[in-house]
């Protein structure tokens, strides 16, 4: 992170002597967590959407249409896993229209744009301004913290921690971050 001071001098920050900042505690250097996706052994099953829509399988030989679905994200070694991306996909999409309706037309910017966050020490969605997020999708910025409220209303806070922030899925949650430096 670059930091410009008031006398025009620019500091650059790696985010282990950020953190060190922001908590007042030194940070350990610690490795980074692997999002490797599973990938069907050669020969195995998987599962992807098909052009009309449906959820059906092949058999992994590596060729250009496994690697394809492979590699766009249109596969899972799961059915479960191929129904939730289908979930978490409409889900997104309904909640990004939904922000857009609500916003009327106007964009969010760094002046008056929220966000959904999740809190660290609460594990519940709320809405912040962006001053006090570090990292957002501006996909889904809107304009008032009163239309994060109405979001989470109508979303509900389960589903969006299962859809919107990736809670209780095979990925890296805010929890194992949590863990993660906690040692």
């Amino acid at each position: 992170m670059k930091i410009t001071r008031e006398d025009g001098t620019v500091i650059v920050l790696t985010e282990l002597e950020l953190e060190t900042i922001r908590t007042g505690l030194p940070q350990k250097e610690q490795p980074k967590p692997s999002y490797k996706r599973e990938r069907a052994k050669r020969g195995d099953r998987y599962y992807f959407i098909d052009k009309w829509g449906g959820i059906t399988f092949m058999f992994d030989d590596r060729g250009a249409m496994c690697n394809w679905n492979f590699n766009s994200g249109n596969y899972s070694i799961t059915r479960e896993g191929i129904e939730f991306y289908i979930d978490k996909t409409l889900f997104n999409q309904k909640l990004k229209d939904r922000i857009a309706e609500l916003n009327k037309g106007e964009a969010a910017t760094l002046k008056n744009g929220c966000s959904l966050s999740l809190g660290a020490h609460t594990n519940e969605v709320d809405s912040d301004d962006f001053s006090e997020i570090l990292e957002t999708n501006i996909e889904y910025a809107f304009v008032s913290q009163n239309i994060g409220s109405q979001l989470i209303k109508e979303f509900g806070q389960e589903d969006l921690k299962k859809y919107y922030f990736g809670i209780g899925q095979k990925t890296i949650t805010l929890k194992d971050t949590i863990d993660f430096y906690k040692d």
